[in-house]
């Protein structure tokens, strides 16, 4: 269970943002597809809700045990994964050492599906892509991502994420992913997470947002439970 929910924040902080043109909110919603898509959607989060000022990024799941947690934030530099109910800011920037390492980028495939569709009133392109194969049962190997490059902003931070095969793809593709499906396999059975745009407004985010509340304490994300220490 833990680590089902460690690679859903994973897959997250790949999107921080970095040298953004775009300030305001951006909405997600996530649907579940598969063998263990009940008991994923009881669990987790129906909702994404990005609060981005350029260079900075904070998330928000709402739905299922993610009422548990707080808010995931990045602030151009670090990012922070927070557990309000303990006070406590988890980092996730040496979230690579729980992640194969995968030095041959030429390992991922991505395939242009010549598929244009409008979503939340742009249009983005459909590709496939298919990663490296690694000895991870619980590993990604396919998904399917609608990508726009006419929303003037890269969500993806390469710093993040060195040696991910996920973010390798997505330092290739250009432009925002509006929609995706994520295949893959977990402890309860074959999943694929839908994750889709359904509301963007430009607006102005305050700094604070971004910031950690005074008073959290610090500590390595590979010491994060849900359930508390």
């Amino acid at each position: 269970m833990k680590k089902t929910i460690l690679l859903f924040l994973l897959f997250a902080i790949i999107f921080s943002a970095k040298a953004q043109t775009f300030e305001g909110t951006i909405k997600m919603k996530l649907t579940y597809k598969g063998a263990a898509a009940q008991m994923m959607q009881a669990m987790s989060p129906s909702e994404m809700l990005f609060k981005v000022n350029y260079d900075k990024m904070s998330l928000k799941l709402v739905g299922g045990m993610s009422s548990m947690m707080g808010k995931i934030i990045s602030d151009g530099k670090n990012n922070f994964m927070l557990m309000d109910s303990q006070k406590i800011a988890f980092q996730m920037d040496d979230t690579q050492e729980e992640t194969e390492v995968v030095d041959n980028e030429n390992d991922v495939k991505i395939i242009d599906l010549n598929i244009t569709e409008k979503i939340a009133g742009y249009d983005c392109k459909k590709y496939k892509v298919e990663l490296p194969q690694t000895e991870d049962e619980n590993q990604v190997k396919v998904f399917y991502v609608w990508m726009s490059e006419n929303f003037g902003a890269k969500f993806y931070n390469p710093d993040s994420q060195k040696g991910n095969p996920t973010a390798k793809a997505f330092e290739k593709l250009k432009g925002f992913p509006f929609k995706q499906e994520i295949l893959m396999n977990s402890e309860m059975g074959e999943l694929t997470t839908i994750t889709e745009v359904t509301e963007l407004k430009k607006e102005k985010i305050d700094d604070s947002e971004f910031k950690v509340p005074t008073g959290y304490t610090i500590k390595s994300i590979t010491e994060f439970s849900i359930f508390g220490n």
